[in-house]
């Protein structure tokens, strides 16, 4: 029952009737009746309805509620056999922690067993590498053992990786010599020699043909100035691995090693299958050459040496390649050079070409143009023959040194002229011209330039001699009253208009204007050194009329003839 208030403010009781089989029934739906059961006691804790079995009930778990003072227990049907699980289960547990103790005592053995040698690591690994156990408070440090064995470790790693590193710029270095001293010929080493050391360096031992080549960066001047040295060596890189892989393609083996700045060396070596041997490497190095030329700013010229037999003739071979690379000078920059082309160039000669240097050089100094055919020829004849480099070097020295030769006898204006701006650009020929077309181009501009130059020149000094004869001529004959630019003119067989714009271009002054100083300075000097009279000073300076001596006189000086010679007397007597 529930007790229930009214609004009226009485007080009424509500009472519930409960049927306690179905309310035990609806507890025990939630449970398992064949493991537990659910009983309910009143507050004097007496059952409201009987066991049915009329065992006394065993709680198990109880509650009691504070409103009704019911207790509610549930006994455990099956608590037998849950004993026996719950016992079986303890032995269970009790096992396995026998077995979990026994396996912590084992590893702990099995770990102070092994610890030893780990100890004996670390302080030899201490001893070596110098950690020191420092102490503090008394007590002391202890390293982390484990951590001094991976770092003992990693050091042995880092220096075995250096080691081989070392180990493998070792042998590159090893066979970057050996292979420079074969082609140098410095080493002379037997086939039996050959087969014991080119295994240890990574070289082949089954091969049929060697051939060497030699390849040149052209215009090396021009490549070292627009790259920086690192873009340089990558450049380098990028030319030694073109021609390795295009040779790989074809499963051909070669060894490349930079000799110079701008050579390389590289050693092919051929198999059977390469037949025929010249074509093979021909078609390579045209190929080579050819992406280079597309792929990269700036070209190069490879000369291809002698196939020969054996590695011991490979410096032959070398020479060969050398040789024929410096044909680029006839051939031009760009080139693949080999035994068939080298053939179309005869022996150098040079005796008649240079025979002509000296008549060209004659007409060059007298200003006729035929200097342009005779360089011709002598470049004409220079293209037919084996010109290397060296030779050319030796031809434009020479034609510098006969140029020189012949100005030095020339006049002191002319030498200087050649030596401040003409020399050193032959000079500079020699140095930098790789090609007989780059030499042909330069020579012929500096020549064309100086002969334009001397011809100037000459005309220079004839002007001036002429200018300094008509004024010797003036200087002489100021007294003629006949004196004048035609009489003048007609003497030095020049057109009156050619002969006053010569005068005034190299002394400076017109001819009239130079007649007139002539004559009034002589006149001066009469007037203050003579008694003479007027008219007859006038007429000694080549004056007909003594009226335009007046006005000419007084135009220079100030003041009439008569008037200037008083003044001077008087300034001298006071």
């Amino acid at each position: 029952m529930k007790k229930y208030k009214y609004p009226s403010q009485q007080m009424g009781i509500i009472v519930i009737n409960i049927y306690v089989d179905s309310m035990m029934e609806y507890l025990n739906q939630f449970g398992e009746l064949e493991q537990s059961k659910i009983h309910i006691l009143d507050s004097e804790n007496k059952e409201f309805h009987n066991v049915s079995d009329g065992q006394t009930p065993v709680s198990s778990f109880q509650t009691k509620s504070d409103y009704t003072g019911w207790a509610y227990s549930v006994e455990s049907v099956n608590a037998a056999s849950f004993s026996a699980i719950s016992q079986l289960s303890n032995i269970w547990f009790i096992l396995v922690l026998v077995i979990i103790v026994l396996a912590l005592i084992w590893f702990t053995i099995i770990t102070h067993i092994h610890y030893k040698p780990i100890h004996n690591l670390v302080e030899k690994i201490n001893s070596s590498i110098g950690i020191k156990k420092g102490a503090g408070n008394g007590m002391k440090r202890r390293s982390n053992e484990f951590n001094i064995i991976e770092s003992a470790f990693e050091n042995l790693l880092q220096k075995s990786m250096d080691y081989n590193s070392l180990q493998q710029a070792e042998a590159i270095h090893r066979k970057r010599i050996f292979i420079q001293e074969l082609i140098a010929g410095q080493r002379v080493i037997s086939a039996s020699e050959w087969d014991n050391e080119a295994p240890v360096l990574g070289l082949p031992i089954d091969y049929d043909r060697v051939c060497a080549l030699s390849i040149e960066i052209d215009r090396y001047h021009l490549f070292s100035e627009n790259y920086k040295p690192s873009d340089q060596h990558l450049l380098k890189y990028i030319l030694e691995s073109a021609l390795k892989e295009s040779a790989s393609e074809r499963n051909i083996m070669l060894h490349f090693a930079w000799t110079d700045q701008h050579q390389a060396a590289v050693v092919l070596f051929l198999k059977e299958c390469d037949l025929p041997y010249e074509d093979k490497i021909y078609e390579i190095c045209n190929v080579y050459k050819n992406w280079i030329q597309d792929n990269l700013e700036f070209t190069i010229s490879v000369g291809i040496g002698a196939c020969v037999e054996n590695v011991t003739q490979v410096a032959t071979s070398y020479r060969i390649a050398v040789s024929h690379v410096c044909l680029k000078a006839v051939f031009g920059t760009n080139s693949v050079i080999d035994r068939l082309m080298a053939q179309q160039k005869s022996d150098m000669d040079t005796y008649v070409v240079m025979g002509m240097m000296p008549e060209m050089i004659h007409l060059l100094r007298k200003g006729d143009d035929g200097w342009r055919d005779k360089f011709e020829q002598m470049v004409g004849d220079l293209r037919g023959k084996r010109l290397g480099r060296s030779e050319l070097v030796a031809f434009i020295t020479s034609l510098m040194l006969h140029l020189d030769k012949e100005i030095s006898f020339m006049p002191p204006d002319i030498v200087n002229v050649w030596e401040s701006n003409y020399r050193n650009r032959f000079e500079k020929l020699a140095n930098l011209a790789e090609t007989l077309s780059d030499f042909c181009q330069g020579a012929e501009d500096v020549l064309g330039e100086l002969a334009v130059q001397l011809k100037q020149q000459r005309e220079s000094n004839s002007n001036k001699s002429i200018a300094m004869r008509m004024k010797a001529y003036i200087d002489h004959h100021f007294a003629d009253s006949d004196l004048s630019l035609v009489a003048v003119s007609d003497t030095f067989d020049l057109p009156s208009t050619n002969a006053s714009i010569l005068f005034k271009k190299e002394t400076g002054e017109k001819f009239i204007d130079y007649v007139l100083k002539v004559r009034l300075e002589h006149a001066r000097k009469l007037l203050v050194d003579s008694d003479d009279a007027i008219q007859i000073i006038a007429e000694r300076v080549g004056y007909a009329h003594v009226l335009s001596f007046h006005r000419a006189f007084k135009k220079i000086f100030g003041f009439p003839p008569g008037e200037y010679r008083a003044i001077y007397r008087t300034q001298r007597k006071g």
